[in-house]
């Protein structure tokens, strides 16, 4: 739903933006891309859980270029609630239902991270999560707003790239759970712009 100009959405089905059947996949139809390098931005806050003695909320919050469930490329950072309760900044490129992916562990509830408070800069100072194309290479990127992973840890975290020969489809956001968890996120913009 829209409230106060944010889109808020609310886990319906467990699962990914391709997943088929996934309901809460919000696709900018009539929207052009920039004709070489943009970059696709989702501001956002999320509710991701808290920290649990055995893992917590397995939660998902992905921006595309979403053609259908077998080809897109797909940014998302993911909490795995796993027993380590780690979170990962991810970028996936599907084509033809065969997929590549890089990622990076962004925080967890070991090796010196406050998970904890980690969880409340996602819900109350919020991110922003970029799928960036440059050339034929795509990289997902976090920017957070004022706030890091770790003490003294970089504002800005970015994967290594995929290659994609061709990608189309429409932007797309996508916020969900791969439990039974529900997760609320809230988009306060999105952003397609040619990049730098």
């Amino acid at each position: 739903m829209l409230d106060g100009g944010k889109l808020v959405t609310l886990t319906a089905q467990s699962g990914n933006i391709d997943d088929p059947e996934q309901p809460n996949v919000f696709l900018w139809r009539e929207v052009e891309l920039p004709e070489r390098d943009w970059e696709i931005a989702a501001d956002f806050t999320a509710e991701l859980g808290t920290v649990q003695t055995l893992g917590g909320r397995k939660a998902v919050v992905e921006v595309a270029l979403f053609s259908d469930p077998e080809n897109n490329v797909v940014a998302r950072i993911y909490r795995q609630g796993n027993s380590n309760d780690d979170m990962h900044l991810q970028v996936t490129s599907t084509t033809g239902g065969n997929a590549t992916s890089d990622s990076v562990e962004i925080a967890g509830d070991i090796r010196g991270y406050d998970l904890a408070q980690i969880l409340t800069d996602f819900e109350e100072k919020g991110a922003r999560l970029v799928l960036s194309k440059q050339g034929r290479e795509y990289r997902a990127r976090l920017e957070m707003n004022g706030w890091a992973m770790t003490k003294d840890g970089p504002e800005v975290i970015e994967t290594e790239p995929v290659q994609v020969l061709r990608a189309s489809g429409h932007p797309a956001l996508f916020g969900g759970t791969w439990g039974d968890k529900q997760t609320v996120v809230e988009f306060d913009r999105i952003e397609i712009r040619a990049a730098e």
